[in-house]
């Protein structure tokens, strides 16, 4: 048995194109509300990526800052480098009154000297230590030349100037006996004058001389 259709052929296709247009709009509901949660997505990531640069800028213009202070900063302390630098300089020259000023107190009028020389240290005949190698500690040589009529007083010398604040590292280069004064030496004083025929006693001292705060300290 067929079944017979009564529906005209104009409903039918007004119900499919219904269809259709129900499909379409549901296609098109859909797409429109990806659209949506897309452009909210991008918005967001927008978003992020202006607080993000908002944020470099920032941190940009401190590091900008940071680096001009540290410039200052470095140039300062070149500055102040420069000006210890002077100063350790200053600190490292000798004091030629003081040295005279003891010498002439550590010496007897006994003893006539011929010479006194101020050297410089000389690195090659020091043990190298940190404390040598610090700018408060640097040291002058000086070296006595001279004569005495007893070898004691060269001995009295000696010591006279190791226990002496500023002279240190006393060292007895030599001392031998001699008929006669040395040649060019100067007149001595009113207690050897009386000897001159005796015998006499040349001798070489030598010893350092303490420089900036190493006096400071054996002043102390």
């Amino acid at each position: 048995m067929r079944d017979v259709d009564f529906l005209p052929q104009w409903y039918k296709d007004n119900t499919r194109r219904k269809l259709r247009v129900k499909r379409q709009y549901i296609a098109l509901s859909i797409i429109f509300l990806i659209m949506i949660f897309s452009n909210a997505v991008a918005s967001r990531k927008i978003s992020r990526a202006n607080a993000d640069l908002t944020r470099s800028d920032t941190e940009r213009g401190h590091a900008e800052r940071f680096m001009v202070e540290f410039g200052r900063l470095n140039s300062r302390v070149s500055e102040t480098r420069d000006a210890v630098t002077s100063v350790n300089r200053l600190k490292m020259e000798p004091d030629v009154a003081n040295v005279l000023s003891e010498l002439s107190t550590v010496v007897s009028g006994e003893i006539v000297l011929q010479s006194v020389e101020l050297l410089s240290r000389n690195p090659v005949e020091e043990t190298i230590t940190d404390e040598a190698d610090s700018p408060d500690a640097e040291r002058f040589s000086v070296r006595l030349m001279g004569f005495a009529h007893r070898a004691g007083q060269v001995a009295e010398l000696s010591a006279e100037l190791e226990s002496s604040a500023t002279f240190g590292d006393v060292n007895l280069v030599y001392s031998k006996a001699s008929a006669e004064g040395p040649a060019g030496s100067p007149a001595p004083s009113a207690q050897v004058s009386e000897q001159t025929s005796q015998k006499r006693f040349e001798f070489e001292v030598s010893c350092t001389v303490a420089i900036g705060n190493a006096i400071e300290q054996s002043d102390e």
